[in-house]
Formats: C-alpha cells, structure tokens, sequence
C-alpha cells in the first residue's frame, strides 16, 4: 500500500495551518490582521497578491500608496521600507547584518538555492533599501 499521496497531503495541511504562513493569514478576521505583523502580512501578500491582504496592508499603511504599483509587480525601489521590501519579494533566505559607528547595515539575500534562481541581494540601513545588485 502507497502512503505517500496521504502522508504529502497531511504535510500540506499542517504547513498550511502554521501561525503566520500565507495561507493561515487568509483566515485571519480583520482584527486579527489589525494586530497580525506587517512582515507577515507582507509575505502572505507576496505569495497570494490577495485583495484581502492588499486592504490590511492599506489601512495600517504599511505599504505606502505610491509604492503599491512597484510592490504589485514584484519590484524594489530605493527608499522602500524593509516591510515594503518584504512585500514585493517575500522573507529573504538570509539576511546578513553588520553594525558600526554608522548604524546598522543589512545584506538581503533572497535565490541562489540552485542553478535556476540566481542569487540577489539587497541592502537596507536597517529602514529603507538603499541598494541591491
């Protein structure tokens, strides 16, 4: 007997009911995501460019108007806020951070987990992206 379509599909359901995974955002009430945080609202956003987290995203503004277009498609700008950054690409693999006299500066680093997806990053002052290559 093959247990593997029941055991992928039991493993699908329990991911997707992981507290802060895009798909248990989508069950959340609007005083839930009220309260929900924005990187989690961001990355749900992300993977599902649902209206439903659009809106929450909207009424706590933690996605500036004028940046919705670049978020929608998938692009950063310089100046995007961290959460902002979080939205248009999803959690990154890793983020590498240093801290000096100068602040705090972070490396993104999203791919690179094989030969198709090639490895970006991007980088913040620990606020807003101020560059990327």
């Amino acid at each position: 007997m093959n247990l593997l379509p029941a055991v992928v599909a039991l493993s699908a359901v329990l991911l997707a009911a992981c507290a802060g995974s895009p798909a248990a955002m989508e069950h959340l009430s609007e005083a839930e995501l009220w309260n929900a945080q924005p990187t989690s609202k961001c990355n749900a956003y992300h993977y599902s460019k649902s209206e439903k987290m659009r809106k929450a995203l909207t009424e706590r503004v933690d996605v500036y108007p004028e940046n919705w277009p670049a978020v929608a498609a998938g692009q950063v700008k310089i100046g995007f806020t961290e959460v902002e950054l979080i939205c248009a690409r999803g959690y990154p693999r890793k983020i590498n951070e240093s801290a000096s006299a100068a602040g705090v500066r972070k490396q993104w680093v999203y791919g690179g987990t094989d030969r198709y997806m090639p490895t970006e990053y991007f980088y913040t002052d620990g606020r807003h992206v101020t560059g990327w290559n």
